[in-house]
């Protein structure tokens, strides 16, 4: 994702490369997590998915949602954010338990804002997109909470895959998530700009292949500066 959005982050925003990198803390966290379950591979697993989820909203949340001498002067939001993952940070090391529930809480207003501006997007692909991404992070959230509550019948079963499939259907509406609200925060602030959805590595892998944004072309942005003052 990161070579892919190259072009984006030279015409747009460089602190796309935050998410990304995050999310590959995310699976080594994950990974150092469930090979020893151990109480610190827990907290830093969580805790990259919370700084992921509150980079997101600092970087993407529309300012219409932001009180008015926030709009203007959005590094004030980007601080917010920044206070409350170091708050919550310090409070899931006092109460592990809750940290996955929290997460859950923390993730539903994103996929709520994404919704409502996918429905009004008008670009089909677009569209198309944001809800496979919907279904998809649905089907992962009944999977997590059916391996969570069902735990004991599961291994009854000898079926205890659930909580793995969970993890590779969230990390793909993930990256999902991102490149759609990558091209929204764009179109919103500067609708004339075309920006293409592109598969990798073959376009008509609609299904199976990995999404990204791409500019049309040079001529249709402002200036770099300008767009960069709003990501």
């Amino acid at each position: 994702m990161i070579a892919l959005f190259r072009p984006y982050t030279k015409k747009a925003s460089n602190s796309i490369l935050i998410l990304w990198i995050l999310l590959i803390f995310v699976g080594i966290g994950s990974l150092y997590f469930h090979a020893t379950l151990s109480l610190a591979g827990q907290l830093l697993d969580e805790i990259c998915i919370l700084w992921v989820l509150m980079a997101g909203y600092a970087l993407f949340l529309p300012s219409i949602y932001l009180p008015q001498s926030w709009r203007l002067q959005r590094y004030r939001f980007v601080y917010g954010c920044i206070i409350i993952a170091i708050v919550i940070t310090s409070l899931s090391v006092v109460y592990p338990y809750a940290n996955a529930f929290a997460l859950m809480l923390l993730g539903l207003p994103a996929i709520a804002f994404m919704g409502t501006h996918i429905a009004r997007c008008d670009n089909r692909r677009i569209k198309d997109l944001g809800i496979r991404c919907l279904v998809l992070w649905t089907i992962a959230v009944t999977i997590w909470i059916c391996d969570r509550v069902f735990c004991p019948f599961w291994l009854s079963i000898s079926f205890p895959y659930l909580h793995a499939i969970w993890h590779v259907l969230i990390i793909f509406s993930s990256n999902q998530a991102i490149v759609i609200c990558s091209y929204l925060i764009i179109k919103q602030n500067y609708p004339q700009i075309q920006l293409n959805l592109h598969y990798w590595p073959y376009e008509h892998w609609e299904y199976f292949g990995i999404p990204y944004v791409k500019f049309a072309n040079d001529v249709d942005l402002l200036t770099s500066h300008n767009i960069k003052a709003v990501v």
